[in-house]
């Protein structure tokens, strides 16, 4: 799926008619397929596995942390940071748990939650332990998802992150 060559053929595909008309209105999922294409696109290729964010916030017994504050922390650190194609608030990175970790408490100490994980529990446990790096979830503008604004739009915009990706690597 992340053969560049087969998201390029597509994406030309699809930009060729930049509309569903072109398909004959065979292609009702036209605009999911595009912003799929550009997804993917825009995905970190050497990271094999994503993280949950949805499974470190039930651990961790805290409200769910905008998945773009995540990223922007990230990325603060220096860390290499994308979405993934499966599931919107999941996030690639090439950071090592122990910093992903490091962001939540930090997240959670200045987000504190009403009901906060019981002593003797994993999530507990892992609050426990001060953080070694101060999160920063200050705006990067390279980290931003990028809005649909037409399949042209949607494949520059993800050929662009994927220059910066590869520039850092």
């Amino acid at each position: 799926i992340h053969s560049s060559k087969m998201l390029t053929d597509i994406s030309q595909r699809l930009n060729k008619g930049r509309s569903r008309d072109y398909y004959g209105g065979l292609l009702p999922s036209y605009d999911r397929l595009v912003d799929l294409v550009a997804l993917v696109k825009q995905e970190l290729k050497h990271v094999p596995l994503s993280v949950s964010l949805s499974v470190l916030v039930r651990t961790l017994k805290c409200s769910p942390p905008p998945s773009n504050d995540i990223r922007f922390a990230l990325a603060n650190a220096g860390f290499q940071v994308s979405s993934t194609h499966e599931r919107p608030n999941n996030v690639k990175t090439d950071a090592p748990f122990h910093v992903v970790w490091d962001i939540m408490r930090c997240y959670v100490r200045d987000h504190p939650s009403a009901y906060p994980p019981e002593e003797g529990t994993p999530g507990h446990n892992i609050l426990a332990k001060p953080p070694t790096l101060e999160a920063r979830f200050s705006r990067v503008h390279k980290v931003m998802k990028k809005k649909r604004k037409g399949a042209a739009a949607a494949a520059a915009a993800a050929e662009a992150a994927q220059a910066v990706a590869s520039k850092k690597a």
